[in-house]
């Protein structure tokens, strides 16, 4: 029988609170932009953020997540040599796609910018949204890279601040105190440009707290080594990165996958913006594994190392899940129970569709939350193969299904997202008994 310990609850409180907090800001921005824009015009910036998200994905080629494969074991083991020939190796793998996507936001703000002014005297949606994405990707991505050199130096709290949490509620503070003092109307223009500075903001505050709070990974900035140097270690590196962009991209594809699906199947950009917000609500119900468990991912490489090593994080493990199953349930109860209430408190009578879908989607994301980090056991014990399986059987079965209900509307891609989150997750807990003999539910 499991029992609470206090100090398990100590360890798991404060990273919930920051990644619960940095959720609800997420929340409060789709708040300000749904009462700053018209339905349309939030279904466009909904897009415009997921895609900006994905192309970070691709423009960190992998070195975010690849970092806690190796820099947590070399800042463990001291060896500052290996640890600054990989952070010079990831500069120089992140610094290509930077410039590649710096060159096509130059094409396009540069050369097909000033014909639309000259001739049209106005930039359109598509040229706002295209050269902000290739813009600001970089800086989100590098913020990415930068926040997981945190994690692995065990700054858990800050990882989690930066990583889930300030971004958005910059960007809603913003937003609301531009409302409040009438400085802000229904621009687009406006929210892309806050968005901009939100990021590049983000990117520096990362870059300081590293320089104060984790020296030892600042100093290696300062100390570049040469490519053939580092000859020996980049295969290795290489190869984790290649298959941490691959699992990457297709867990967040997964996470989104129904609202890919909805460009395609909905019948407006209402319907998008619709889909969004209950989206935005349900999934912040994910917010309570990746804080609860978060003080246990640095150490689950080390269960593949010694029997010792994997009873002691399957006692953590087993800890965190008693506090996550109960918060999970809790929370999707209240959401559940209050959904229509919500929408109309939040977003008005105009939304009100939305609170069906996040009653469904409670059910879905109770699913994706109910045993904790489970890509973080497969990728911290270099198993992204079968994270890989689950993501791509997830994002086809989806699919599969939205085709097979699509005279449903919006709720039919809602059920479909529930039936593929719910076998994903059942072939989940297979895949970590059979392949790590450990028990992501506690008992199996």
């Amino acid at each position: 029988m499991l029992k609470l310990r206090k100090s398990t609850l100590q360890k798991a409180f404060i990273p919930m609170i920051i990644s619960f907090i940095g959720f609800s800001s997420n929340y409060a921005l789709s708040i300000a932009l749904a009462n700053v824009l018209n339905k349309d015009q939030f279904g466009v910036i909904s897009y415009t953020l997921m895609i900006n998200s994905l192309l970070a994905t691709f423009i960190a080629l992998g070195t975010d997540s690849n970092s806690k494969n190796f820099l947590t074991l070399y800042i463990k083991e001291k060896a500052l040599r290996r640890l600054n020939f990989y952070i010079s190796w990831n500069i120089e793998v992140f610094s290509k796609p930077v410039i590649i996507s710096l060159i096509l936001f130059s094409i396009l703000f540069f050369i097909i910018d000033p014909f639309t002014l000259y001739f049209d005297h106005q930039l359109t949606e598509f040229e706002k949204i295209t050269t902000t994405i290739l813009f600001t990707a970089p800086f989100y991505a590098a913020t990415s890279i930068l926040s997981n050199y945190l994690l692995c130096d065990f700054k858990v709290k800050l990882f989690t601040y930066f990583f889930y949490m300030q971004t958005n509620a910059l960007m809603a503070m913003l937003i609301l105190v531009a409302i409040y003092t009438d400085l802000l109307q229904a621009s687009l223009s406006l929210i892309l440009t806050l968005f901009i500075l939100v990021n590049i903001f983000n990117l520096i505050s990362c870059l300081i707290a590293i320089k104060i709070k984790s020296p030892i990974i600042y100093e290696c900035f300062k100390h570049r080594y040469h490519k053939k140097k580092l000859a020996t270690k980049m295969h290795t590196w290489n190869k984790g990165a290649r298959a941490q962009l691959i699992t990457n991209f297709l867990k967040k594809a997964m996470l989104k996958i129904d609202f890919i699906i909805m460009i395609y199947f909905s019948q407006s950009h209402a319907e998008l913006g619709i889909y969004g917000i209950a989206m935005n609500t349900a999934i912040i119900l994910t917010a309570i594994p990746i804080g609860v468990f978060q003080h246990i991912v640095p150490s689950i490489s080390s269960i593949v190392k010694s029997s010792k090593d994997k009873k002691m994080v399957q006692a953590l493990w087993n800890q965190s899940l008693l506090i996550n199953t109960l918060v999970v349930f809790l929370g999707a109860y209240g959401l559940h129970l209050y959904a229509k209430e919500i929408i109309l408190c939040f977003y008005g009578p105009g939304f009100i569709d939305a609170a069906q879908l996040i009653q469904i989607m409670c059910i879905t994301y109770t699913f994706t939350s109910i045993c904790g980090c489970k890509s973080a056991l497969f990728a911290f014990t270099g198993n992204t193969t079968y994270a890989n399986f689950t993501y791509y059987m997830r994002i086809v079965l989806c699919i599969i299904l939205a085709y097979a209900f699509k005279d449903y509307g919006i709720t039919g891609v809602a059920y479909a997202s529930l039936i593929s989150e719910f076998t994903r997750t059942v072939i989940s807990i297979i895949l970590i008994r059979k392949t790590l003999n450990f028990k992501s539910l506690g008992v199996i």
